[in-house]
C-alpha cells in the first residue's frame, strides 16, 4: 500500500486540504466567485501534487471544464451548488 500512496503524496495532499479547510472558514457567506476561486486553487494544487508523483496519484477534472460545466448548468437552470 505504501507503494501506491507514499508518505510524500499523503503529506502534500494533507497540506493542500488543510489549506482549503482554513480558507473555508473565511468563505462563510462569500460570493460564488470567491468560493469557485478557492475550489480552483485546490484543484490546481492537487494537480501539481499529482504531477510531482508522476501523474498516478489521483485524477481531477480540468478547471476549465468545471467552469464550462458550471456555466452550462446555470444557463439550463440547474443548481450549481457545491454542497
Amino acid at each position: 500500500m505504501a507503494e501506491l500512496f507514499p508518505d510524500s503524496l499523503l503529506v502534500a495532499t494533507d497540506s493542500v486540504l488543510d489549506s482549503l479547510e482554513a480558507e473555508l472558514l473565511l468563505l462563510q457567506g462569500a460570493s460564488d466567485d470567491r468560493v469557485f476561486d478557492a475550489v480552483q486553487r485546490v484543484v490546481l494544487a492537487l494537480n501539481a501534487v499529482n504531477d510531482e508523483h508522476n501523474g498516478g496519484a489521483y485524477e481531477t477534472e480540468n478547471v476549465s471544464n468545471c467552469a464550462s460545466t458550471s456555466t452550462n448548468r446555470s444557463q439550463s437552470g440547474e443548481s450549481t451548488s457545491l454542497l
